[in-house]
């Protein structure tokens, strides 16, 4: 999926910095991040919905409680591989500004069928 890479803007640096800050990155991450904008990309993408606002640094063992309270009640959920047909590609149009669909795009497997 890299071919659509020549369309994203480079990471700003206060983008990096606020990705870099936002969680504990290892070199590997913080080298994704840089390069590509964002942590969790390929072999590393994981799904995930932001539900809040980040929570402040003394919440940190609060949020460890519940992360964990929430990974046992969803562990069978968890542990189903999930299957993405389809990709949306969003902008955001100015920082801040709601996010806006351009263009969906349909995945199809390289994969022989299971």
């Amino acid at each position: 999926m890299t071919h659509l890479d020549r369309w994203r803007a480079p990471i700003r640096e206060p983008d990096l910095a606020r990705h870099t800050a936002a969680y504990p990155l290892d070199d590997e991450r913080r080298e994704r991040t840089a390069r590509w904008g964002y942590p969790h990309v390929f072999s590393h993408w994981r799904f995930h919905l932001t539900l809040s606002i980040r929570l402040p640094a003394q919440w940190l063992a609060l949020r460890r409680h519940i992360e964990q309270l929430a990974r046992e009640h969803f562990a069978s959920a968890l542990s189903t591989p999930l299957t993405c047909n389809e990709l949306a590609l969003f902008v955001e149009p100015a920082p801040g500004a709601d996010l806006i669909l351009l263009q969906r795009f349909a995945m199809r497997s390289s994969a022989p069928p299971r």
